[in-house]
């Protein structure tokens, strides 16, 4: 399960809307847990935080306390 959903969610928002102004191919969004950073398309982050998928062959991002968005 993930622990910090809400938190998720408000970070990417807010750094989508950051980014608004900016002309945006890609988001890219970046759960950060402490043990490693776990990068998704926004909307692969969207649908693991909508379906509490927390696992994949990467790791494990249960634990992530923040999302970071980054834009090309």
């Amino acid at each position: 399960m993930m622990k910090h959903k809400e938190a998720l969610l408000h970070d990417i928002a807010e750094g989508v809307r950051r980014e608004s102004q900016r002309r945006v191919e890609t988001i890219e969004v970046v759960f950060v847990t402490p043990s490693g950073e776990y990068e998704f398309s926004l909307d692969q982050a969207l649908f693991a935080i909508a379906n509490d998928s927390y696992w994949d062959e990467r790791g494990n991002w249960a634990d992530a306390e923040s999302a970071k968005v980054r834009v090309m």
